[in-house]
């Protein structure tokens, strides 16, 4: 089974790099933009399925998505929401920047820095959470009588949620690789539902956001 992941377009906490997590805000307009680039460079595939976080700038991008599908004559269903798809809960982080963070949270956001894969954001949601979820969603798709080995499926959501994602569906390989995935972007997993291993095919992929597009990234958060 093929999963293309795609993060959602941007937002104007994106542009002022605040921390958005469950925040619910819709996408500001070169995020429509975005989110029909990606469209179109994703129109052709094969997708039989579109599901999507519940969270506005995601569901957005997803119905972008379905409705440049279905332009060329195909006739996609609706896209399925899926709250378990919902971005990182990051609790008494949301709405500040990571300055403020830094500021007002040290030892946790310095323990977060170090290693964000198993940290807890100051009152957020805990790893174990996030693992659970993904895993359920996965698992889930992965057991539809609706789709086969060879159905290629896309998942639209949010930056922190689809790291658990793509960690979920390589966890069969030995190396461990840091997962980046910006705004408006696309990777691609191959996915053997009967075994769990996967195949990375394409990460963090952009090269459709033309012009200037490109949400400006985050500072390394290390340094």
């Amino acid at each position: 089974m093929r999963f293309v992941l795609v993060r959602h377009g941007q937002t104007d906490w994106n542009l002022s790099k605040r921390v958005q997590g469950q925040t619910d805000l819709p996408l500001n307009e070169t995020g429509i933009m975005q989110a029909g680039l990606l469209a179109g460079s994703l129109k052709k595939l094969p997708i039989r399925l579109i599901f999507s976080s519940c969270l506005m700038r995601a569901k957005e991008t997803a119905e972008i998505l379905r409705d440049e599908i279905n332009r060329t004559g195909k006739n996609l269903p609706e896209v399925i929401p899926m709250e378990e798809l919902a971005e990182v809960a990051f609790g008494e982080w949301e709405g500040k920047t990571l300055a403020q963070i830094a500021e007002l949270y040290p030892e946790d956001y310095e323990r977060w820095v170090r290693d964000p894969a198993w940290q807890t954001p100051t009152g957020g949601e805990s790893r174990e959470s996030l693992r659970g979820r993904t895993a359920r969603v996965i698992d889930g798709i992965c057991a539809r009588e609706d789709l086969t080995d060879d159905s290629t499926v896309a998942i639209v959501a949010h930056g922190g949620i689809l790291v658990y994602v793509i960690a979920y569906l390589l966890r069969a390989e030995t190396e461990r690789r840091e997962i980046i995935v910006e705004n408006a972007s696309i990777t691609i997993v191959d996915y053997d539902r009967k075994t769990g291993a996967g195949h990375l095919v394409r990460m963090n992929d952009t090269d459709h956001l033309e012009g200037g597009m490109k949400t400006p990234w985050k500072p390394d958060l290390r340094k």
